[in-house]
């Protein structure tokens, strides 16, 4: 053998062995160290492969290098339950309970404000109808025992020592959770607003007795006659009205830690503040002094990383929604010609900021915590140009439609009926129709309707390429019916939920439907509870169940083969409790609709 074949084969050896433990230490680093650098992914982004949009990368922090995440301990909620004098109640049952219902004052005046807060920030489907004018706190709604009622998440015995402990799981998240303790001699006591990893929550099974306070102006110090006050606990809430001096008075109401909101046409109301209520002692309450917060909104101009938001171009005319995260209570503006927006007096806690403006799409809605003592709290809500994309609607033989008129969905991206957004214009002669898409959210897709045809659905790959998309409007038919009771009593307001897994599209042609997804729409019964949708693909089998506005759902949800320019009977029953009651012609109050598509669900 040659000596150059020798050295040539000892050098390829020792460049397989260097590669080796190159490879084998790198593999090593990415299983236990901190050397590799993970991918960073937009929260809420679809894995690789689906068909939704490439989110934008996550800019990096702009100044220091984020320290690797220590392990943390499990989370828990510990404490004790006492009686009266301090002494430890062994055997009582404690409870762990979701947050009560938010509460909301009267009914809105304007209901329209209330869905223009819908469609603005990012709330799900169960809040929209929770949303009030900050200024209606000035009336709290009387106490309602239907807010506490709910299944305990988990249950604890305290031991000899009172003591008991509840460890997090994440099908529960991070709470605010309720506290309710129960002894079969002693009675009950709860407490609202533990957080998960709360240590040490006392609750104290007491006698009921009377409760004395004050309720002062935040500045003066002086009392306010007729502010409206109210104590929550785990499991119940009192009300009261202070009279002269600010006084108030509440009778057959245990000490412990209370919840307290309080309402005043002259002063911002108290969204809620926790304090200790002891026997004997009286409580001192104050209207919060309210922050002044200053919303700009400003244009991405790609220059992010390097620039200060603050400094970026300004949006004037900007429509900026605030609204607290706790109460829904909410307050609407406009931002200036610098594009600031300036909300005054607004309580401490977490308020939700999004809006809306020509042109322009929100990146993402901001939270901020406003504390108490801040007079002024800035913030900078970032929007970006929106880009067109343009929709081409043909039948099923290429023919362009036109008037196919579009509805944004609904914060679960379902056409619905009363939550969906009536998008302006129609598909033109040629079928074309352009929308500036988002990308989650309700206008991450958009529906189309024209009467005898099934309704069409419009995602684009790339929310920002504003590149044609062609969408082919199939043959529709339809399902109609009535939602009532098992003895015949209709059920007005009932939710009516049409469900079908989307066919495979034939070789070639472009889908109409997403076929990794379901088609589900959701309409409403009228006073009569009966309901009709003629915009269901002919050839589809769909499934159909309705829910009551009171949470009972239907016994049965049947299964209706849709035929071309014919609309099936499909009834649906919903046994409600006898708690619940249904008078002929239709009692319950039926939802305000959004405008409905083409002739209206009409009959």
């Amino acid at each position: 053998m040659k000596s150059s074949n020798v050295m040539m084969g000892l050098a390829f050896l020792v460049v397989a062995a260097i590669s080796f433990t190159a490879v084998y230490f790198l593999l090593q680093k990415d299983e236990g160290g901190t050397s590799a650098k993970p991918i960073p992914v937009q929260p809420g982004a679809p894995a690789k492969g689906t068909s939704r949009a490439t989110p934008k990368p996550v800019r990096p922090p702009r100044s220091g290098t984020r320290a690797p995440a220590k392990p943390r301990p499990p989370a828990e909620i510990t404490g004790i339950v006492v009686d009266g004098e301090g002494k430890p109640v062994a055997g009582a049952k404690v409870s762990l309970l979701p947050p009560p219902k938010p509460v909301a004052p009267p009914p809105a005046t304007n209901p329209d404000e209330v869905r223009k807060v819908g469609l603005v920030v990012e709330l799900s489907v169960e809040d929209l109808e929770s949303p009030r004018p900050l200024r209606s706190w000035a009336d709290l709604p009387a106490p309602d025992p239907s807010r506490f009622a709910a299944e305990a998440l988990t249950s604890a015995d305290a031991d000899a020592e009172g003591r008991f402990k509840f460890v997090h799981s994440p099908m529960y998240g991070p709470g605010p959770y309720r506290l309710v303790a129960r002894s079969e001699t002693l009675g009950s006591a709860s407490r609202g607003g533990v957080a998960m990893g709360q240590k040490d929550v006392e609750l104290v099974i007491a006698s009921a007795g009377v409760v004395n306070g004050t309720i002062r102006a935040p500045n003066t110090g002086n009392g306010v006659k007729g502010a409206k006050i109210a104590f929550t606990s785990g499991d119940r809430e009192w009300m009261t009205t202070s009279g002269e001096g600010g006084a108030f008075r509440i009778d057959d109401m245990p000490p412990g830690r209370y919840e307290v909101r309080a309402g005043s046409a002259e002063h911002p109301p108290l969204l809620g503040k926790r304090v200790e209520v002891r026997r004997g002692e009286p409580v001192e309450i104050a209207f919060p002094r309210g922050t002044t917060l200053r919303v700009k909104a400003v244009v991405d101009d790609g220059e992010s990383v390097r620039r200060k938001p603050e400094d970026l171009p300004g949006v004037a005319g900007a429509e900026i929604v605030v609204l607290n995260e706790d109460t829904f209570a909410y307050v609407i503006g406009k931002t200036n010609d610098s594009g600031f927006a300036e909300f005054a007096g607004l309580p401490d806690g977490h308020w939700l900021i999004n809006g809306r403006a020509e042109g322009l799409v929100v990146l993402s809605e901001e939270s901020e915590i406003l504390r108490p003592d801040a007079l002024q709290h800035d913030s900078v809500l970032t929007f970006e140009k929106a880009v067109l994309t343009p929709l081409v609607v043909v039948d099923t033989g290429g023919t362009p439609v036109a008037g196919v008129e579009f509805f944004a969905g609904n914060p679960d991206t379902q056409y619905d009926v009363v939550h969906s957004e009536k998008l302006p214009g129609a598909t033109d002669s040629e079928g074309r129709y352009s929308f500036a898409f988002e990308f989650m959210g309700r206008r991450e897709k958009i529906y189309g309707f024209k009467k005898g045809y099934a309704v069409v659905i419009a995602a684009p790959d790339d929310y920002e390429e504003g590149k044609e998309e062609r969408v082919t409007a199939l043959p529709g038919g339809g399902v109609q019916g009535a939602v009532r009771t098992p003895d015949g009593k209709p059920i007005p307001g009932a939710i009516v939920t049409i469900t079908t897994v989307v066919p495979k599209p034939q070789p070639g042609a472009r889908p109409t439907f997403d076929p990794m997804e379901e088609l589900e729409v959701r309409i409403v019964a009228d006073a009569d509870g009966r309901y009709r949708f003629p915009y269901l693909p002919a050839g589809w089998t769909v499934t159909v169940d309705a829910e009551s506005q009171d949470g009972f759902f239907s016994d049965d949800a049947p299964d209706v083969a849709i035929e071309e320019g014919k609309t099936k009977d499909a009834d649906l029953t919903v046994d409600l409790t006898p708690k619940v009651k249904v008078k002929p012609g239709g009692a319950m109050p039926v939802p305000p609709k959004a405008p409905a598509p083409g002739d209206g669900g009409k009959k």
